[in-house]
Parts: C-alpha cells; structure tokens; sequence
C-alpha cells in the first residue's frame, strides 16, 4: 500500500519540479487544474451518479452490478475531465501559455484523481489496522444492512487482492499523471491548431484509460495483470502521439 502511495506522491513531486525550472511553469497552474478537478469531475459526477441513482431501475443495477456502476461513472467522469481541460485551457488562454503552465495544468488535473487514491489507500489501511486490533464483530456492530453489505464487499477485495496490486495501482496512476499532461495539449483545439475533433479523441482516451484498470477479479492474479498490461498501452501510445504529433505544432509562449 505504502510503495504505491509514495511511487504516486514522488512523481508528483518531481514531475512538477522538473516542470518550473525546465519549462518556467508557474505554480498557480496546479492549484487552477485541482480546482478544475474538483468542480467539473468530482462534484459534478457524483451529483450526477446521485440523480440517476433516485430513478429505482437505475438504482437496483448500480447495487446488483459494480460493473455497470463503474462503465457509467467512467464515461461521466471521462466527459467531464475532458470539459474541465477545455474550460481550463479557455481560463489559460493569454494569460498563462508557457509549455511549462500548460504541463502543471495537466498535473492539476490528475492531482485529483491522485488524492482520490491516497484516500482509498489510507482508508484500506484504517479497515486492516481496526480489524487487527478490535475485530470483526467490533466492526460491525451497529451498521445497517447495506453498511454491512458494503463492508463485506470492501473486505472482501481487501482480503483477496494480492499485495502487488496497490504498488500496480500506483505506478497506474503516476503514468496517469504523465497522460494529463500530455493531454492538456488540447489546448491546441482552443488556439484553433487541432482539428474540433480534438476533445472527442481526448473524452475517448480518457475514457479508454479509466476503464481498463477498473474492472478485474481482485483475487484472479491473471485479470489484474492483464488489464495493468492494457492500460499500460493504451497511455502509453496516447502519450507518444501526442508529445509527436499534437504537441509539436504548438507555439507556445517564450519558446
């Protein structure tokens, strides 16, 4: 748990150094890019996901199926990423056009998700360490009936994924990292260099790379590493098509 939180933290860390002084990024980026995340990702999905989930028949298949849960949230939070990118790059736009603004925008954005992770990571931790410590019954004591199904199916994935998972899970996300910023070249749809099919193709990249390490058989070794193997494809031939292509028609500010 902790190898993959501190891959995560550490490439946030120097990716955002190495941005400032190679590329003279200002700071304010990141903070514009989570604030971007916060509003157009988190919020909004998850007030969108409440809705649908107050129509019964919507409701009864996000309990009975976690996977169509997960389809449905990916293309929301897809859509929105991809919107929030797009907003920002409107916000940036004669303001902040360095390469290195438009790359710590990109690490904003994915400092979301980042916190995301953390959070699941140390939630993980709390549940193994109670466990230890005071048992099961102590655990469950007082919860309802959905609390208690929740929490047997969070045990569950927490008992039989394999320890290796979390450090994939990790290294998942700091390649993540690398892909938003190599997708805040959609900054050239905005200065009007790539074509209005830039956001579709980015929405279908972010997409792609949600979904395919979500959903896997936590205790099925070969599940896990094959969808792993498929993301690691997907981002990384979306990041070199864009630094080759996309990237390189871009003029940026004191290149």
């Amino acid at each position: 748990l902790s190898a993959g939180g501190i891959l995560l933290l550490s490439a946030f860390i120097v990716l955002t150094i190495v941005v400032i002084k190679r590329w003279n990024g200002r700071f304010v980026n990141v903070l514009a890019g989570a604030f971007a995340y916060s509003i157009f990702v988190f919020i909004c999905c998850n007030l969108i996901m409440s809705a649908l989930a107050l129509i019964p028949s919507i409701d009864e298949a996000f309990t009975n199926n976690s996977t169509v849960y997960t389809v449905v949230y990916s293309i929301l939070a897809a859509v929105a990423m991809t919107f929030a990118r797009y907003v920002l790059c409107r916000f940036m736009n004669g303001r902040f056009e360095r390469k290195g603004d438009i790359y710590l925008s990109g690490i904003g954005l994915a400092l979301g998700d980042g916190v995301l992770y953390g959070l699941t990571v140390i939630s993980t931790m709390s549940i193994a360490t109670a466990i230890n410590n005071e048992g099961i019954d102590a655990m469950m004591a007082g919860l309802t009936q959905n609390d208690t199904e929740t929490f047997y199916q969070t045990l569950g994935n927490l008992v039989n994924a394999p320890s290796y998972l979390w450090l994939l899970m990790g290294i998942a996300f700091t390649l993540d990292v690398i892909l938003s910023i190599a997708l805040s070249a959609i900054q050239a749809y905005v200065k009007g260099v790539a074509s209005y099919m830039t956001g579709c193709y980015v929405a279908i990249i972010q997409f792609a790379s949600y979904i395919s390490f979500q959903i896997f058989d936590y205790s099925s070794p070969v599940s896990i590493i094959v969808c792993f193997v498929i993301k690691m494809v997907i981002d990384i031939a979306a990041i070199a098509y864009v630094f080759k292509v996309v990237v390189r028609e871009m003029n940026y500010a004191n290149d």
